[in-house]
């Protein structure tokens, strides 16, 4: 899996399953998804900064997005 294709995934997955986990702790349950969904996205943004020389920065993440959005779309 290409690093920017994680990355982007990574944080669109962590992005949504923190408003699962807080729906999830405020019905006074704790449902074991949200956190496993944000686990798997704590992984891939891992995964993403040790493939890619050099690591990422906050400068990166417009272009990064770009990229990869542009390559799926027609």
């Amino acid at each position: 899996m290409d690093a920017d294709l994680a990355l982007v995934i990574g944080i669109v997955l962590g992005v949504f399953s923190v408003p699962a986990m807080m729906a999830t702790t405020r019905r006074g349950r704790l449902s074991i998804s949200p956190v496993l969904v944000a686990a798997i996205a704590l992984g891939l943004v891992v995964y993403a900064f040790n493939r890619h020389p050099g690591g990422y920065g906050f400068e990166d993440l417009p272009r990064v997005f770009s990229r990869v959005i542009a390559r799926f779309a027609p």
